[in-house]
């Protein structure tokens, strides 16, 4: 408890010389909004590295265990905190120490992409320069030039990044599962499937999206990446968000898109704010999470 108070402290501190100074904290924080009221960024939980489950090598089972303990520690238990202000170890490629052995491209180029359609907003990069200079003749260096592009082309829209799809890995099977954002204007969506087999995963665009009930509208879908056509989800074209869509995911891919909602929305505030403190006030504006109007 010392050690926490002492590092409030600094962080208190360190705000009054410079507010803009972005902060992670990491040992003895756990998943709960009060840590943001001091900090930008808190430790996803558990071990630096691992894996787990049965399905794909090494590095398919990293990023299943990174993302399971997510969806377990945070979008599980503490559903109220965003998700967007984890530090995960966004990225290990390395030859070093006890890390994913499996150096496939694709392999990478998978991890990358789900480092960044988190909408995390802190992502690390544990990359050795000869691993990036020899893998597929040094193509890893322009893929993440490209997430981060993409990032932070997506700047206004990832504070809303909350998380779709199932558990990564039950115990028994892997679940198709991801991150979405939608601004009112914007949107993105990833899907990952862990698993070593094709399958599909049903949703609408207004669950995905967690857009809310009163809006009507449709979304335009596009591709983010250079990637393979999906089948169940069309690109270039309006989909009413109360569409319910079959998609079906190839072995360990993941997929990632951007959105252009095709309807203006005057009564739906885009702009994020801070969570406003209950007054007395019957008038008092409420905002969530997200800095959407509660």
């Amino acid at each position: 408890e010392e050690n926490i108070e002492g590092m409030i402290d600094l962080e208190k501190r360190a705000r009054m010389v410079k507010p803009d100074i972005f902060l992670n904290s990491t040992v003895g924080t756990y998943a709960s909004p009060f840590w943001f009221q001091f900090t930008d960024a808190v430790w996803r939980q558990d071990a630096d590295w691992s894996k787990i489950g049965n399905q794909g090598d090494d590095r398919e089972q990293w990023i299943t265990y990174r993302d399971r303990q997510v969806f377990n520690h945070f979008v599980t238990d503490a559903p109220i905190c965003p998700i967007n202000t984890l530090m995960t170890h966004g990225v290990i490629l390395t030859s070093h120490g006890a890390v994913s052995k499996s150096m496939n491209y694709a392999g990478v180029v998978r991890e990358l992409r789900c480092a960044f359609a988190c909408g995390s907003s802190m992502v690390e990069l544990y990359c050795d320069y000869e691993r990036l200079n020899n893998i597929n003749k040094g193509a890893l260096w322009k893929d993440i030039a490209d997430c981060i592009k993409w990032q932070q082309d997506n700047s206004d829209v990832l504070p809303d990044a909350h998380w779709v799809g199932g558990n990564p890995w039950d115990g028994s099977k892997a679940h198709i599962y991801g991150w979405a954002s939608w601004n009112g204007k914007k949107a993105t969506l990833a899907l990952r499937n862990p698993a070593a087999y094709e399958q599909p995963i049903a949703i609408t665009l207004r669950d995905a999206l967690d857009i809310p009930a009163y809006i009507h509208t449709t979304v335009t879908l596009a591709d983010a990446f250079q990637q393979n056509a999906v089948s169940g989800l069309p690109t270039g074209e309006p989909i009413d968000i109360d569409t319910r869509l079959v998609i079906t995911l190839p072995a360990s891919t993941v997929f990632v898109w951007n959105g252009t909602d095709n309807t203006d929305h005057p009564e739906f505030d885009t702009a994020v704010r801070p969570v406003a403190l209950l007054a007395d006030e019957p008038d008092t504006t409420i905002y969530d999470l997200q800095g959407r109007k509660v």
